[in-house]
């Protein structure tokens, strides 16, 4: 791989790497939200949603995560 392309592919994991934590602070957030809704909420349709919205978050971070170990698997990041 030469320079150019491998500097392209570093700013890409770079970038990818900023978006999971991102993500990962948008999962907490949320998480603290629903952890600290009243009791009386729990069970209901805006808690239930806010768990699957916690749950796709976490498979999106997961996805960023394989993106960035085959970058690093073809670039020394």
């Amino acid at each position: 791989m030469n320079a150019k392309r491998r500097k392209s592919l570093k700013e890409i994991f770079e970038q990818i790497s900023e978006l999971k934590n991102q993500l990962e602070n948008l999962r907490e957030e949320e998480e603290q939200y629903t952890e600290t809704m009243p009791e009386n909420l729990w069970g209901s349709e805006r808690y239930e949603k806010s768990q699957e919205h916690i749950n796709d978050m976490g498979e999106a971070e997961d996805s960023l995560d394989s993106a960035i170990s085959l970058i690093e698997s073809i670039v020394d990041v």
